[in-house]
């Protein structure tokens, strides 16, 4: 154990001392909010404005009917009567840069109405432009059904309100455990997919600068897999720590001094961990977290101990595996919409799957969603397959840390578990 623990404070005090990790650690915060911010600014200063010219037969889009509808994005201005003709030659001159012929038809049937533009516009202007129209048409055949504002507002504002509640569980909020239980999946898929190949290229890189053979020497290969997976998994959790500190701390800030409704921000981000169990989704996030990483950080060590210093070959043998995590993070976005479901339970056993699919579960409620019983059984059979795959993937470690100048296949890997 000594052994194992010099590897370990060696991997971990190796990696965070480089300055990629400092760098790493403060940009990705910075870089998040300032994509979350950007977005927003973008959305809302990038966008330029639509004018309509719009020539009405029908005699139902009044000025008064088209100002009801215009905003800063589109807005539509009712002109004299031209012909087809003459507003497309003239409409760009006119200061308009799109126009419409309205026919005269009868209100009960409809009509198609097209939106005349030399320039190209995506599907979400069109999107606006027809819902504008499509309200301003529902006002107008409200008019003429006779329907005064009272009847108006009550067809408008009398709505049903639907949610989905849990009899076992009446303070749980399907919203708010949807939303945490994407994140965290995505999470762990995350953590393990970067960290995970970081085993694998930390065994590599010892391995091409023949350093595993001094270490082999006083220290069993066992122990030398262990203590990578163990400190390059330290490194994911103090990052990932670090990570949710500056958020948090750059959140504050912003919520202080009121800067782009933070604090709005904050107050809903609050509200939704209403009803939910934090204590459980931590201690089982966590226990999650390390089962999945050794799982796949076992693999991945064992496919870094293969390979020499052809990285090609890394990334064939290491392809099947990242295909993996990524079809678990498939089951784990069905789950999450069903976490009952018969594609859920046997997602959260099955051990390559069940880090991800359970933390997509878990924040609906337990034992009201997921039972006790499916829950131990599920971390047994993880931490079971551990010591197994674990096992398995020491053998070929044992054996391919020290093999050098060979190119190793799949079926030669199978002979060293064998051996």
């Amino acid at each position: 154990m000594k052994k194992i623990g010099i590897i370990i404070m060696k991997e971990y005090t190796s990696r965070v001392r480089k300055k990629m990790f400092l760098v790493t650690t403060i940009l990705l915060p910075l870089l998040y909010l300032g994509f979350i911010f950007g977005t927003s600014y973008l959305a809302k200063n990038s966008s330029s404005v639509l004018r309509v010219a719009v020539v009405d037969s029908s005699g139902y889009f009044t000025p008064q009917a088209l100002l009801a509808v215009n905003d800063t994005k589109t807005i539509f201005t009712l002109i004299a009567p031209d012909s087809a003709a003459n507003i497309a030659t003239t409409y760009e001159q006119r200061g308009y840069n799109a126009y419409t012929t309205i026919p005269n038809f009868a209100w009960q049937s409809g009509a198609t109405i097209n939106i005349n533009t030399t320039n190209a516009k995506g599907v979400t202007t069109l999107s606006g432009i027809s819902d504008k129209l499509n309200n301003l048409w529902t006002n107008i055949k409200q008019q003429k059904l006779g329907l005064d504002s009272n009847k108006i507002n009550t067809l408008i504002g009398s709505k049903l309100s639907v949610a989905i509640k849990n009899t076992k569980d009446p303070k749980a909020d399907s919203n708010a455990a949807s939303g945490i239980a994407n994140v965290l999946a995505f999470l762990i898929y995350f953590i393990i997919l970067i960290y995970g190949s970081q085993v694998m290229m930390s065994v590599m890189e010892e391995k091409t600068n023949r350093i595993a053979e001094v270490i082999v020497s006083s220290v069993k290969p066992f122990a030398l897999m262990m203590g990578k997976i163990i400190g390059v998994g330290l490194v994911a959790l103090t990052q990932f720590g670090l990570w949710i500190v500056l958020i948090l701390l750059i959140y504050n800030g912003f919520s202080s001094s009121g800067g782009m409704g933070t604090s709005t921000m904050l107050d809903g981000f609050q509200h939704t961990l209403q009803g939910i169990n934090i204590g459980y989704i931590l201690v089982f996030f966590i226990l999650y977290f390390i089962g999945g990483f050794f799982f796949y950080a076992s693999i991945y060590a064992a496919i870094g101990s293969a390979v020499n210093e052809d990285i090609r070959d890394a990334q064939q043998l290491s392809f099947p595996v990242t295909l993996l995590i990524m079809f678990s993070f498939l089951i784990t976005i069905q789950s999450a919409d069903d976490p009952s479901g018969n594609l859920a339970f046997w997602g959260s056993m099955i051990p390559f799957s069940s880090p991800l699919v359970m933390m997509a579960r878990i924040p609906y409620g337990v034992p009201s969603t997921v039972p006790w019983w499916q829950l131990i059984l599920s971390l047994v059979i993880l931490y079971s397959s551990i010591i197994g795959i674990t096992w398995l993937t020491a053998k070929i470690y044992r054996t391919g840390i020290l093999m050098y100048g060979k190119k190793v296949t799949l079926k030669e890997m199978i002979k060293w578990i064998r051996l």
